[in-house]
């Protein structure tokens, strides 16, 4: 029996992909799976709409290989297998590449992010796939347009479908409107094989990021649904009032 958190993040994922139209027939979704808790529930999730979707659609995982184990490997073809999702662990040089482009006061998580996404794209096209499916969360959405807001002078999230710039592929995000904190009870509940990311250096993330993090925390102990206003308030731009 699905839990409430389940049956919640079930709806929420649904009428978002509906509203959006991010998922069509015939579609080919190539999702980014990380290991961590974010994409582990994109699969699980799109892989019950798989089941029961009218809309016929292909799903497939993939993992850009930043020096996993052995055994984190094994977990991962295992528990696709038995959620009947594809898998392909395609190796990618990311760490070389970072270590030649990084420069100081460059993020090693942010370059990291983007050369993923590069590999991810090209993954798509080697592996015959219209679409790529990642597993970011309402919290990103926000923090990520706080981080822009209070650092960069500008207003910019990340859109639920997003054309890429190759013209080939379509990004999506169906968990935009999921709390990061339920993504965590699912990853508990299903069991699914959470693994770390092996570069070490994760625990160094972004101290803008975790500023938004604590920030949004102790605005929600005084107002719950601040997350929720200030994704809302993206969909909802008021141009003439703006600058």
């Amino acid at each position: 029996m699905s839990s409430r958190t389940e049956k919640h993040l079930n709806h929420l994922i649904g009428k978002l992909i509906v509203e959006r139209q991010l998922i069509a027939q015939g579609d080919k979704i190539l999702i980014g799976l990380s290991g961590g808790k974010d994409s582990w529930t994109l699969c699980y999730f799109l892989s019950k709409f798989q089941e029961k979707s009218p809309i016929k659609f292909t799903i497939a995982a993939v993992t850009l290989d930043v020096g996993y184990s052995e055994q984190a490997v094994h977990d991962i073809r295992t528990k696709l297998t038995e959620l009947n999702i594809d898998y392909h662990f395609v190796t990618a040089p990311i760490q070389q590449i970072i270590e030649e482009k990084l420069t100081p006061g460059t993020s090693t998580c942010s370059l990291c992010a983007r050369m993923r996404r590069a590999f991810l794209y090209k993954a798509a096209k080697d592996l015959g796939f219209n679409k790529i499916a990642l597993g970011h969360h309402k919290d990103d959405f926000v923090e990520t347009i706080l981080m822009n807001m209070f650092y960069h002078g500008r207003i910019k999230g990340m859109p639920a479908k997003l054309k890429a710039q190759n013209g080939l592929h379509e990004l999506i995000r169906p968990l935009l409107t999921c709390e990061e904190e339920m993504i965590r009870e699912i990853a508990t509940e299903q069991k699914l094989p959470v693994v770390t990311c092996p570069c070490g250096k994760c625990d160094l993330a972004s101290k803008d990021r975790m500023r938004m993090k604590n920030l949004l925390k102790e605005l929600e102990k005084k107002t719950k649904g601040v997350k929720t206003s200030i994704q809302s308030a993206a969909q909802n731009i008021i141009a003439n009032h703006m600058w």
